[in-house]
Protein backbone atom coordinates (compact mmCIF):
# COMPACT_ATOMS: atom_id res chain seq x y z
CA UNK A 1 0.00 0.00 0.00
CA UNK A 2 1.24 3.49 -0.91
CA UNK A 3 -0.04 6.67 0.73
CA UNK A 4 0.63 10.28 -0.24
CA UNK A 5 0.65 12.94 2.48
CA UNK A 6 -0.19 16.01 0.44
CA UNK A 7 -0.20 19.80 1.05
CA UNK A 8 2.54 19.84 3.70
CA UNK A 9 3.65 23.48 4.12
CA UNK A 10 7.18 23.80 5.49
CA UNK A 11 9.36 22.27 8.18
CA UNK A 12 10.21 25.88 9.13
CA UNK A 13 6.67 26.43 10.42
CA UNK A 14 6.69 24.64 13.80
CA UNK A 15 2.91 24.32 13.93
CA UNK A 16 2.57 22.82 10.46
CA UNK A 17 5.57 20.56 11.08
CA UNK A 18 3.87 19.27 14.23
CA UNK A 19 0.68 18.56 12.27
CA UNK A 20 2.73 16.60 9.75
CA UNK A 21 4.44 14.61 12.52
CA UNK A 22 1.07 13.72 14.05
CA UNK A 23 -0.35 12.74 10.66
CA UNK A 24 2.62 10.50 9.88
CA UNK A 25 2.21 8.71 13.20
CA UNK A 26 -1.57 8.42 12.79
CA UNK A 27 -1.24 6.94 9.30
CA UNK A 28 1.45 4.53 10.48
CA UNK A 29 -0.82 3.43 13.34
CA UNK A 30 -3.69 2.67 10.95
CA UNK A 31 -1.65 1.36 7.99
CA UNK A 32 1.58 0.03 9.56
CA UNK A 33 2.90 -1.57 6.36
CA UNK A 34 2.21 1.36 4.02
CA UNK A 35 4.91 3.24 2.11
CA UNK A 36 4.48 6.96 2.78
CA UNK A 37 5.58 9.99 0.76
CA UNK A 38 5.23 13.65 1.76
CA UNK A 39 4.46 16.34 -0.83
CA UNK A 40 5.79 19.65 0.55
CA UNK A 41 5.15 23.23 -0.59
CA UNK A 42 8.73 24.33 0.06
CA UNK A 43 12.24 23.86 -1.25
CA UNK A 44 13.06 20.15 -1.08
CA UNK A 45 16.63 18.85 -1.11
CA UNK A 46 17.48 15.59 -2.93
CA UNK A 47 17.01 12.68 -0.55
CA UNK A 48 15.23 14.82 2.06
CA UNK A 49 13.08 13.06 4.65
CA UNK A 50 10.71 14.12 7.42
CA UNK A 51 10.29 11.72 10.35
CA UNK A 52 11.99 9.12 8.12
CA UNK A 53 9.42 9.62 5.32
CA UNK A 54 10.67 10.67 1.85
CA UNK A 55 9.76 14.25 0.90
CA UNK A 56 9.00 15.37 -2.64
CA UNK A 57 8.12 18.84 -3.96
CA UNK A 58 4.47 19.80 -4.36
CA UNK A 59 4.78 21.28 -7.86
CA UNK A 60 1.55 23.20 -8.42
CA UNK A 61 1.92 25.47 -5.39
CA UNK A 62 5.72 25.50 -5.46
CA UNK A 63 5.48 27.08 -8.91
CA UNK A 64 4.69 30.37 -7.13
CA UNK A 65 8.17 30.63 -5.65
CA UNK A 66 10.38 29.95 -8.65
CA UNK A 67 10.45 33.47 -10.07
CA UNK A 68 10.49 36.97 -8.60
CA UNK A 69 8.67 38.56 -11.54
CA UNK A 70 4.88 38.51 -11.18
CA UNK A 71 4.42 37.85 -14.89
CA UNK A 72 6.89 34.94 -14.80
CA UNK A 73 5.16 33.48 -11.75
CA UNK A 74 1.76 33.70 -13.42
CA UNK A 75 3.00 32.14 -16.64
CA UNK A 76 4.78 29.29 -14.89
CA UNK A 77 1.79 28.57 -12.66
CA UNK A 78 -0.58 28.48 -15.64
CA UNK A 79 1.72 26.10 -17.48
CA UNK A 80 1.95 23.88 -14.39
CA UNK A 81 -1.84 23.81 -13.94
CA UNK A 82 -2.45 23.10 -17.61
CA UNK A 83 0.26 20.43 -17.85
CA UNK A 84 -0.87 18.48 -14.79
CA UNK A 85 -4.54 18.71 -15.77
CA UNK A 86 -3.98 17.55 -19.36
CA UNK A 87 -1.57 14.80 -18.35
CA UNK A 88 -4.07 13.52 -15.79
CA UNK A 89 -6.92 13.44 -18.29
CA UNK A 90 -4.69 12.06 -21.06
CA UNK A 91 -2.10 9.79 -19.33
CA UNK A 92 -0.07 9.42 -22.53
CA UNK A 93 1.03 13.04 -22.06
CA UNK A 94 2.61 12.34 -18.66
CA UNK A 95 6.10 11.94 -20.07
CA UNK A 96 9.26 13.73 -18.98
CA UNK A 97 10.01 15.04 -22.44
CA UNK A 98 6.55 16.66 -22.61
CA UNK A 99 5.89 17.99 -19.10
CA UNK A 100 9.29 17.83 -17.41
CA UNK A 101 10.88 15.48 -14.91
CA UNK A 102 9.34 16.99 -11.77
CA UNK A 103 5.73 16.97 -12.97
CA UNK A 104 6.09 13.50 -14.46
CA UNK A 105 7.45 12.19 -11.15
CA UNK A 106 4.61 13.87 -9.25
CA UNK A 107 1.96 12.27 -11.45
CA UNK A 108 3.67 8.89 -11.18
CA UNK A 109 3.53 9.11 -7.38
CA UNK A 110 -0.14 9.99 -7.58
CA UNK A 111 -1.04 7.12 -9.91
CA UNK A 112 0.74 4.60 -7.71
CA UNK A 113 -1.02 5.77 -4.53
CA UNK A 114 -3.86 3.95 -2.80
CA UNK A 115 -4.77 6.89 -0.56
CA UNK A 116 -4.07 10.62 -0.28
CA UNK A 117 -4.27 12.35 3.10
CA UNK A 118 -3.87 16.13 3.03
CA UNK A 119 -2.06 17.53 6.05
CA UNK A 120 -4.23 19.44 8.52
CA UNK A 121 -4.16 23.22 8.59
CA UNK A 122 -5.98 26.35 7.47
CA UNK A 123 -4.72 26.85 3.92
CA UNK A 124 -8.06 26.59 2.06
CA UNK A 125 -9.13 30.21 2.40
CA UNK A 126 -9.18 33.37 0.33
CA UNK A 127 -8.63 37.12 0.48
CA UNK A 128 -10.10 39.74 -1.89
CA UNK A 129 -6.96 40.05 -4.05
CA UNK A 130 -6.88 38.27 -7.40
CA UNK A 131 -3.57 36.69 -6.40
CA UNK A 132 -5.34 35.01 -3.47
CA UNK A 133 -7.96 33.52 -5.78
CA UNK A 134 -5.19 32.20 -8.00
CA UNK A 135 -3.31 30.72 -5.03
CA UNK A 136 -6.50 29.02 -3.85
CA UNK A 137 -6.87 27.41 -7.28
CA UNK A 138 -3.32 26.05 -6.98
CA UNK A 139 -4.27 24.37 -3.71
CA UNK A 140 -7.62 23.02 -4.92
CA UNK A 141 -6.51 21.73 -8.32
CA UNK A 142 -4.48 18.78 -6.95
CA UNK A 143 -7.58 17.63 -5.07
CA UNK A 144 -9.39 17.39 -8.40
CA UNK A 145 -6.44 15.50 -9.88
CA UNK A 146 -6.70 12.92 -7.10
CA UNK A 147 -10.40 12.54 -7.81
CA UNK A 148 -9.87 12.14 -11.55
CA UNK A 149 -7.33 9.42 -10.77
CA UNK A 150 -9.91 7.78 -8.48
CA UNK A 151 -7.62 7.98 -5.44
CA UNK A 152 -9.52 8.07 -2.11
CA UNK A 153 -8.73 11.44 -0.53
CA UNK A 154 -9.00 12.78 3.02
CA UNK A 155 -8.57 16.36 4.23
CA UNK A 156 -7.22 15.92 7.76
CA UNK A 157 -8.22 18.28 10.64
CA UNK A 158 -8.93 21.41 8.60
CA UNK A 159 -10.08 24.96 9.08
CA UNK A 160 -11.80 26.09 5.88
CA UNK A 161 -12.52 29.63 4.69
CA UNK A 162 -13.44 32.37 4.79
CA UNK A 163 -13.71 33.04 1.07
CA UNK A 164 -13.74 36.60 -0.18
CA UNK A 165 -15.80 36.36 -3.35
CA UNK A 166 -18.19 34.25 -5.39
CA UNK A 167 -15.44 32.72 -7.54
CA UNK A 168 -13.56 31.45 -4.49
CA UNK A 169 -16.73 30.03 -2.92
CA UNK A 170 -17.67 28.32 -6.17
CA UNK A 171 -14.23 26.73 -6.60
CA UNK A 172 -14.08 25.59 -2.99
CA UNK A 173 -17.59 24.17 -3.00
CA UNK A 174 -17.12 22.43 -6.34
CA UNK A 175 -14.03 20.63 -5.06
CA UNK A 176 -14.81 20.04 -1.39
CA UNK A 177 -18.19 18.45 -2.07
CA UNK A 178 -16.36 15.76 -4.03
CA UNK A 179 -13.66 14.87 -1.46
CA UNK A 180 -14.19 11.48 0.16
CA UNK A 181 -13.73 12.81 3.70
CA UNK A 182 -13.21 16.29 5.13
CA UNK A 183 -12.36 16.47 8.84
CA UNK A 184 -13.15 19.91 10.32
CA UNK A 185 -11.27 21.02 13.42
CA UNK A 186 -13.78 23.62 14.70
CA UNK A 187 -17.45 24.57 14.31
CA UNK A 188 -16.93 27.78 12.31
CA UNK A 189 -15.40 25.75 9.48
CA UNK A 190 -18.19 23.21 9.83
CA UNK A 191 -20.67 26.02 9.13
CA UNK A 192 -18.67 27.31 6.15
CA UNK A 193 -18.50 23.82 4.68
CA UNK A 194 -22.26 23.43 5.10
CA UNK A 195 -22.74 26.73 3.28
CA UNK A 196 -20.69 25.31 0.40
CA UNK A 197 -22.91 22.23 0.29
CA UNK A 198 -20.32 19.91 1.85
CA UNK A 199 -22.16 18.05 4.61
CA UNK A 200 -22.42 14.30 4.04
CA UNK A 201 -18.65 13.91 3.60
CA UNK A 202 -17.69 16.07 6.61
CA UNK A 203 -16.81 14.90 10.11
CA UNK A 204 -15.86 16.91 13.20
CA UNK A 205 -12.63 16.48 15.13
CA UNK A 206 -10.09 18.88 16.67
CA UNK A 207 -6.70 20.32 15.75
CA UNK A 208 -4.03 17.63 15.44
CA UNK A 209 -1.63 19.87 17.34
CA UNK A 210 -3.33 18.76 20.55
CA UNK A 211 -1.97 15.26 19.91
CA UNK A 212 1.62 16.42 19.44
CA UNK A 213 4.10 15.72 22.21
CA UNK A 214 7.87 15.62 22.41
CA UNK A 215 10.60 14.09 24.53
CA UNK A 216 12.87 17.07 23.85
CA UNK A 217 13.80 19.15 26.89
CA UNK A 218 14.90 22.80 26.77
CA UNK A 219 15.76 25.13 29.66
CA UNK A 220 14.43 28.37 28.21
CA UNK A 221 15.11 30.26 31.45
CA UNK A 222 18.78 29.47 31.20
CA UNK A 223 18.80 30.31 27.49
CA UNK A 224 17.44 33.83 28.06
CA UNK A 225 19.02 34.41 31.48
CA UNK A 226 15.72 34.68 33.37
CA UNK A 227 15.92 34.75 37.15
CA UNK A 228 14.13 31.83 38.89
CA UNK A 229 11.78 34.05 40.91
CA UNK A 230 10.62 36.22 37.98
CA UNK A 231 7.70 35.30 35.69
CA UNK A 232 8.74 34.36 32.16
CA UNK A 233 6.35 35.68 29.50
CA UNK A 234 6.64 34.37 25.95
CA UNK A 235 5.34 36.23 22.90
CA UNK A 236 4.74 35.13 19.31
CA UNK A 237 4.09 37.74 16.64
CA UNK A 238 3.75 37.69 12.88
CA UNK A 239 3.46 39.91 9.82
CA UNK A 240 -0.20 39.93 8.76
CA UNK A 241 -1.80 43.36 8.33
CA UNK A 242 -1.46 46.45 6.13
CA UNK A 243 1.21 48.90 7.37
CA UNK A 244 -1.12 50.96 9.59
CA UNK A 245 -2.80 47.91 11.09
CA UNK A 246 0.51 46.14 11.60
CA UNK A 247 1.93 49.14 13.44
CA UNK A 248 -1.13 49.32 15.76
CA UNK A 249 -0.91 45.58 16.49
CA UNK A 250 2.85 45.69 17.15
CA UNK A 251 2.47 48.73 19.43
CA UNK A 252 -0.23 46.88 21.39
CA UNK A 253 2.09 43.90 21.88
CA UNK A 254 4.97 46.18 22.92
CA UNK A 255 2.76 47.99 25.44
CA UNK A 256 1.59 44.71 26.97
CA UNK A 257 5.17 43.41 27.08
CA UNK A 258 6.38 46.54 28.89
CA UNK A 259 3.52 46.15 31.36
CA UNK A 260 4.56 42.56 32.04
CA UNK A 261 8.06 43.79 32.93
CA UNK A 262 7.07 46.90 34.88
CA UNK A 263 4.09 45.61 36.86
CA UNK A 264 4.88 41.92 37.26
CA UNK A 265 8.67 41.87 37.13
CA UNK A 266 8.57 39.53 34.15
CA UNK A 267 11.28 38.56 31.72
CA UNK A 268 9.92 38.76 28.16
CA UNK A 269 11.06 36.50 25.32
CA UNK A 270 9.94 36.56 21.68
CA UNK A 271 9.73 33.03 20.27
CA UNK A 272 9.93 32.52 16.47
CA UNK A 273 7.24 29.96 15.67
CA UNK A 274 7.80 30.31 11.91
CA UNK A 275 11.16 30.98 10.22
CA UNK A 276 10.39 30.29 6.56
CA UNK A 277 12.64 32.90 4.98
CA UNK A 278 12.12 31.66 1.44
CA UNK A 279 8.36 32.11 1.68
CA UNK A 280 8.67 35.52 3.34
CA UNK A 281 7.21 34.22 6.59
CA UNK A 282 9.74 34.82 9.37
CA UNK A 283 8.55 35.77 12.86
CA UNK A 284 12.02 36.92 13.92
CA UNK A 285 11.62 40.05 11.81
CA UNK A 286 8.37 41.12 13.49
CA UNK A 287 9.75 40.07 16.89
CA UNK A 288 12.76 42.36 16.52
CA UNK A 289 10.51 45.25 15.49
CA UNK A 290 8.25 44.85 18.52
CA UNK A 291 11.21 44.49 20.89
CA UNK A 292 12.64 47.72 19.47
CA UNK A 293 9.35 49.50 20.29
CA UNK A 294 9.55 48.47 23.96
CA UNK A 295 10.84 50.70 26.74
CA UNK A 296 12.18 47.67 28.60
CA UNK A 297 14.66 45.06 27.32
CA UNK A 298 13.39 41.75 25.96
CA UNK A 299 15.02 38.63 24.54
CA UNK A 300 14.44 37.80 20.87
CA UNK A 301 15.39 34.22 20.01
CA UNK A 302 17.33 34.31 16.75
CA UNK A 303 17.63 30.61 15.92
CA UNK A 304 15.40 28.56 13.63
CA UNK A 305 14.15 25.78 15.90
CA UNK A 306 12.51 22.51 14.88
CA UNK A 307 8.99 21.79 16.10
CA UNK A 308 10.15 19.53 18.92
CA UNK A 309 12.39 22.24 20.37
CA UNK A 310 9.73 24.93 19.95
CA UNK A 311 7.16 22.76 21.74
CA UNK A 312 9.61 22.17 24.61
CA UNK A 313 10.39 25.90 24.90
CA UNK A 314 6.79 26.79 25.76
CA UNK A 315 6.79 24.41 28.72
CA UNK A 316 9.19 26.73 30.56
CA UNK A 317 6.93 29.80 30.31
CA UNK A 318 4.60 31.18 32.95
CA UNK A 319 2.35 32.92 30.41
CA UNK A 320 2.12 33.38 26.64
CA UNK A 321 0.81 36.19 24.47
CA UNK A 322 0.40 34.19 21.28
CA UNK A 323 -0.50 35.23 17.74
CA UNK A 324 0.63 32.02 16.05
CA UNK A 325 -2.15 29.66 17.08
CA UNK A 326 -0.02 26.56 17.35
CA UNK A 327 2.12 28.46 19.83
CA UNK A 328 -1.11 28.84 21.82
CA UNK A 329 -1.80 25.10 21.54
CA UNK A 330 1.78 24.17 22.46
CA UNK A 331 1.59 26.43 25.52
CA UNK A 332 -1.84 25.28 26.70
CA UNK A 333 -0.88 21.61 26.44
CA UNK A 334 2.05 22.48 28.73
CA UNK A 335 -0.41 24.07 31.24
CA UNK A 336 0.66 27.61 30.35
CA UNK A 337 -2.14 30.26 30.36
CA UNK A 338 -2.44 32.29 27.15
CA UNK A 339 -3.74 35.49 25.64
CA UNK A 340 -4.54 34.54 22.03
CA UNK A 341 -4.39 37.12 19.22
CA UNK A 342 -6.75 35.89 16.50
CA UNK A 343 -5.84 36.40 12.84
CA UNK A 344 -8.04 33.58 11.48
CA UNK A 345 -11.20 32.00 12.84
CA UNK A 346 -9.43 28.81 13.88
CA UNK A 347 -8.34 30.68 17.01
CA UNK A 348 -11.79 31.73 18.24
CA UNK A 349 -13.32 28.43 17.12
CA UNK A 350 -10.91 26.27 19.10
CA UNK A 351 -10.74 28.57 22.13
CA UNK A 352 -14.56 28.50 22.21
CA UNK A 353 -14.44 24.70 22.30
CA UNK A 354 -12.35 24.98 25.45
CA UNK A 355 -14.48 27.68 27.07
CA UNK A 356 -11.63 30.20 26.86
CA UNK A 357 -13.32 32.85 24.68
CA UNK A 358 -12.51 35.66 27.12
CA UNK A 359 -8.79 35.35 26.38
CA UNK A 360 -9.09 35.93 22.59
CA UNK A 361 -8.35 39.29 20.94
CA UNK A 362 -8.84 40.22 17.28
CA UNK A 363 -5.60 41.21 15.55
CA UNK A 364 -7.58 43.65 13.37
CA UNK A 365 -8.73 45.76 16.33
CA UNK A 366 -6.58 45.02 19.39
CA UNK A 367 -4.87 47.99 21.02
CA UNK A 368 -2.51 48.53 23.92
CA UNK A 369 -5.02 49.37 26.69
CA UNK A 370 -7.24 46.41 25.79
CA UNK A 371 -4.36 43.95 25.76
CA UNK A 372 -2.91 45.33 29.00
CA UNK A 373 -6.29 44.86 30.70
CA UNK A 374 -6.36 41.26 29.53
CA UNK A 375 -2.79 40.70 30.70
CA UNK A 376 -3.59 42.00 34.18
CA UNK A 377 -6.67 39.78 34.39
CA UNK A 378 -4.72 36.73 33.24
CA UNK A 379 -1.97 37.28 35.80
CA UNK A 380 -4.66 37.64 38.48
CA UNK A 381 -6.50 34.48 37.34
CA UNK A 382 -3.46 32.44 36.31
CA UNK A 383 -4.00 29.66 38.87
CA UNK A 384 -7.69 29.41 37.94
CA UNK A 385 -6.88 29.15 34.22
CA UNK A 386 -4.28 26.42 34.85
CA UNK A 387 -6.98 24.48 36.69
CA UNK A 388 -9.39 24.97 33.76
CA UNK A 389 -6.78 23.66 31.33
CA UNK A 390 -6.21 20.59 33.50
CA UNK A 391 -9.95 19.91 33.55
CA UNK A 392 -10.77 20.54 29.89
CA UNK A 393 -7.74 19.52 27.86
CA UNK A 394 -7.59 15.73 28.46
CA UNK A 395 -10.92 15.03 26.73
CA UNK A 396 -10.06 17.46 23.94
CA UNK A 397 -6.66 15.87 23.38
CA UNK A 398 -8.33 12.45 23.31
CA UNK A 399 -10.44 13.64 20.36
CA UNK A 400 -7.27 14.60 18.49
CA UNK A 401 -5.80 11.18 19.17
CA UNK A 402 -8.94 9.44 17.88
CA UNK A 403 -9.14 11.27 14.53
CA UNK A 404 -7.10 8.54 12.84
CA UNK A 405 -9.99 6.12 13.22
CA UNK A 406 -11.89 8.07 10.59
CA UNK A 407 -9.31 7.12 7.95
CA UNK A 408 -10.68 3.58 7.92
CA UNK A 409 -14.04 4.84 6.62
CA UNK A 410 -12.25 5.76 3.37
CA UNK A 411 -9.73 2.91 3.05
CA UNK A 412 -9.70 -0.16 5.25
CA UNK A 413 -6.31 -1.49 6.38
CA UNK A 414 -5.17 -4.61 4.57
Amino acid sequence: MKILLSHAYSRHNAGDAALLSVLIQDVRDVYPDADLTVLMMDEVRPGETFDEVPVRPFPTHRALHRFSSRAAKLGHCLVTLASTTLATRVPALAQRRLIGRELAEYLRLCRESDLVVCVGGGYLRGKPALSSTFELSLLLQPLMLYRWMKIPTVLYAQSVGPFANRAQRWMAGHVLRKIDLVIAREDISLGILAGLGATTNVRRSVDSGFAFDTATQVDIRRRVGAEPDRPLVGITVRQWLDPAGQERYERAIATAADTAVEEFGATVVFVPQVTSERQGDDDRIAGRRVAARMRRPAAVLADSFDHHTIKALYGGLDLLIGTRFHSVIFAMTASVPVLAIEYEHKTSGIMHDLGLDEWVYDIATVDGPTLVTGLRRLFAQRTQVITQLAERLPAYQAQAQQAKRQLTTVLRPT
